[in-house]
């Protein structure tokens, strides 16, 4: 898989701004035009042509300006216009009286070819379209309306298999109404299977088929609790960071770590081999000398056959930024109070005065978790950094699951934002002492800038060429390494909240859920914490 470490987000919208709107644009471009008007001219009358269309069409449902679904269509061969006369209206100009008939003009579609008639489609957007460890499977949907629709429509689902049963498929949705449809995998074996939600109005039915796959079977992942760590450039970084090797569906067998840093970077790494759920923590020595950039480390994991990877990049820069450091990365779960401490480390004159956000992801999905969560904030030290603490409650009601915690902050000035992630699990190789110490051939440099974020590129990575660090005097470093196939997640916009039901490992809106007394979402957020305090300890100087 090797994805950008925990869950790619992109695009999530601010808790502030939950306007759904839908967008629909188009380029295209019909030279014919309308041949001919169809006379006699009367309100209401309807009549068709063909014609070709060049250009494309594109539809988007956006929820707080960031882009839950689009799609675009080339402009085809000969599509049907279908034309209404609209009416007739009167006006002046230069003391002439001129009339103008309106025209509305219509792309003709199987089930309703004359598009005067008010009608209705489904549009469906999924985050994730396999299903692991017997968890749900969630399709959102938006129902449009066209032509002045605006009754409410009938949602149901069905899967082609009798064995999955339906946890949230019957319900009413208005137009722009955000609903979703979700799937109880529990009972079914890996495969492919679609999806069929149909919504229906006065005898009108609409359908659309979104497939999606089932792995129940064991198997592992790797993930970067740090996905990307940003830091001054000019001095030397010790910076740990932890790798968790997570189980899915039930498996817990040895795995072995190994990782590769990019030239002029070196690493240890303290635990090489475990049975899953495990984690190790990978320092990384970053001299003062590198040149700025982003780089690339990868790391796998390897059980017989079976081998997974994850990346996570460092960038070193001089504008304004922030990391995170986030103590206690791995705790077992135990009833009572869990916290999560940690320190936003402002860098390069950012200041975090001006404000910001911070989100939780519980993955798998726990409403119950989630809506314990208490966010508390310090204050601003001399060093501008900001302290903060995540507060859980656990009782005997909360399943007992491996749990990664993902924290997302965007801070207000820039516009920058950061995840971190921290373990909660049932039992370690690394907490109870069976995890097996790495060796120096645990680490190795290569050409890191070569990974493509796959599996099978994380095994062919090109060995390092013996690249020395060079002395501050004598010039940059090579910058063959300052590159990264990690852009989606350098790139990715501000982070949020989305609004999401409450069966996916997601960032959810709390106070928006079933719970009627839930959270005070304004926890969430720090203002000006103008407030000294001693200094925090971020990630190490030598």
């Amino acid at each position: 898989d090797g994805g950008f470490g925990g869950i790619d987000l992109g695009c999530i919208p601010t808790g502030t701004d939950m306007n759904q709107k839908t967008v629909i644009s188009s380029d295209l471009i019909y030279n014919n035009g309308m041949n001919h008007f169809n006379f006699p001219i009367t309100e209401g009358k309807v009549w068709s042509e063909s014609a070709v269309g060049q250009g494309t069409i594109s539809l988007s449902v956006e929820l707080g300006d960031c882009e839950l679904f689009s799609e675009e269509l080339d402009g085809s061969g000969a599509l049907p216009l279908n034309y209404r006369h609209i009416g007739q209206e009167s006006f002046t100009v230069d003391q002439t009286t001129v009339s103008a008939n309106g025209i509305q003009v219509f792309a003709g579609r199987e089930g309703n070819n004359d598009w005067a008639t008010p009608d209705f489609t489904i549009l469906p957007s999924v985050p994730d379209n396999v299903a692991r460890m017997g968890l749900p499977f969630a399709a959102w949907i938006n129902v449009v309306g066209f032509n002045e629709f605006d009754s409410t429509v009938n949602i149901s689902g069905s899967v082609n298999s009798a064995n999955a049963g339906m946890l949230s498929a019957n319900q009413m949705l208005n137009i722009d109404e955000l609903g979703a449809v979700v799937v109880d995998t529990m009972n079914l074996s890996s495969g492919e299977y679609e999806l069929t939600i149909t919504g229906t109005n006065n005898g009108m039915d609409r359908s659309v088929t979104v497939p999606f796959t089932v792995d129940n079977d064991p198997d592992f992942e790797i993930l970067t609790l740090d996905p990307w760590i940003v830091l001054p450039g000019g001095v030397e970084w010790v910076v740990p960071t932890p790798i968790f090797i997570e189980p899915v569906n039930g498996f817990g067998a040895d795995v072995t770590v190994g990782v590769t840093v990019p030239n002029g970077v070196t690493a240890e790494l303290d635990f090489a081999r475990g049975s899953a759920p495990f984690m190790a923590v990978l320092t990384l020595t970053v001299p003062a000398n590198l040149s700025g950039g982003d780089y690339t480390v990868v790391v796998t994991g390897t059980s017989g056959d079976t081998v997974r990877s994850d990346e996570l990049t460092f960038s070193i820069t001089t504008l304004p930024e922030f990391s995170l450091d986030i103590e206690n990365r791995e705790q077992l779960i135990t009833n009572g109070e869990m916290s999560i401490s940690g320190v936003i480390n402002a860098h390069n004159g950012l200041d975090l005065s001006l404000g910001g956000v911070l989100d939780v992801i519980v993955e798998p999905y726990n409403e119950a978790l989630l809506e314990s969560a208490v966010i508390s904030w310090g204050t601003i030290d001399s060093n501008g950094d900001l302290p903060f603490t995540v507060t859980f409650s656990v009782d005997d009601n909360t399943p007992r699951n491996e749990y990664t915690v993902q924290l997302n902050v965007v801070s207000l000035d820039g516009g920058i934002a950061h995840a971190a992630s921290v373990a909660f699990v049932t039992e370690s190789s690394t907490l109870d002492g069976t995890a097996e110490a790495a060796s120096q051939s645990s680490v190795a440099t290569g050409d890191t800038a070569q990974h493509d974020g796959t599996d099978t590129s994380a095994q062919n990575i090109p060995d390092g060429e013996g690249d020395e660090v060079t002395d501050s005097n004598d010039g940059d470093s090579s910058d063959s390494d300052s590159k990264s196939s990690n852009t989606g997640l350098i790139v990715g916009g501000t982070i949020g909240v989305l609004l999401i039901a409450a069966v996916v490992g997601v960032v959810v809106l709390r106070g928006r859920g079933s719970n009627p007394n839930g959270k005070d979402f304004s926890q969430q957020a720090w203002g000006s914490q103008a407030a000294m305090m001693p200094n925090q300890t971020g990630y190490q100087q030598p």
